[in-house]
């Protein structure tokens, strides 16, 4: 006879724990970018139509930067202007 239902749960969260464990060992893909913690923990959520997002996305790409960079950038100066005033 097969196994019961709580054998077979109990080999899938085996497996997936041993999968999660195996992972540390991996070497990070090429196409992964590490990023380092920083102070800037608080997200800003933007709306742009699309002709606007796809103008920024094209910034980005030539310039090797995230978009997040890229808006960043335009930003902070901005910022920086208000609190010199």
């Amino acid at each position: 006879m097969g196994k019961s239902l709580e054998d077979r749960l109990a080999a899938i969260g085996d497996a997936a724990e041993a999968g999660e464990a195996d992972q540390t060992d991996r070497p990070i893909p090429a196409h992964v970018k590490v990023t380092r913690g920083n102070p800037r923990s608080k997200v800003l959520q933007v709306r742009l139509n699309p002709e606007e997002l796809a103008a920024l996305e094209a910034i980005a790409e030539r310039r090797d930067l995230p978009v997040s960079t890229v808006a960043r950038e335009q930003l902070l100066p901005l910022v920086a202007e208000e609190l010199n005033r």
